[in-house]
């Protein structure tokens, strides 16, 4: 995808590659925006992921931060329901076939990871597939209009202190 990305934009932006999880190679405060399409439920360690995500935004800025709705991961990995229990998603590109580790997406899990990280839940939206999509992959759209496929959280960091949470209030 580095690559892919890397090809698309033809140096016109920098494209970096970082571990979800580990620290990033950036100062705090340094960006307006933070997006993670698709790829938190990979994190090992989602709360150091959100925990990077908020200190690299600059306060008052977002993050958008999708993933996999978790009644799709239900209604697919039901077999991985145990926590702590990853599953494999195989991907097929015309170059290659590739297996990526992910976890259940727990939403509470995941909320949880965010807000304690200090970010405040500004949205949660779950798309409905493009009218477009309709002619194109009539099967697709049929389905994700029954069954919701993913789920997108709009996050804020906070302009002024965090909020404590319940664990540091206690």
């Amino acid at each position: 995808m580095v690559s892919l990305a890397r090809q698309q934009t033809a140096g016109r932006v920098g494209i970096d590659q970082a571990a979800l999880g580990e620290p990033l190679p950036y100062p705090d405060g340094a960006f307006d925006l933070i997006v993670c399409a698709l790829a938190i439920h990979y994190a090992s360690d989602r709360a150091a992921a959100f925990a990077e995500f908020c200190r690299v935004p600059r306060p008052g800025a977002a993050a958008v931060v999708s993933t996999q709705h978790p009644v799709m991961d239900w209604l697919c990995k039901r077999r991985l329901l145990l926590p702590g229990h990853p599953g494999t998603d195989i991907w097929h590109t015309p170059r290659e076939t590739s297996q990526c580790t992910s976890g259940v997406n727990r939403s509470p899990r995941l909320c949880t990871a965010a807000t304690d990280a200090a970010f405040l839940i500004q949205k949660v939206i779950e798309p409905v597939p493009a009218e477009t999509m309709r002619d194109r992959y009539p099967e697709d759209y049929e389905k994700l209009s029954r069954e919701p496929g993913f789920r997108i959280l709009r996050l804020l960091k906070p302009a002024g202190p965090a909020p404590s949470s319940p664990a540091q209030r206690s």
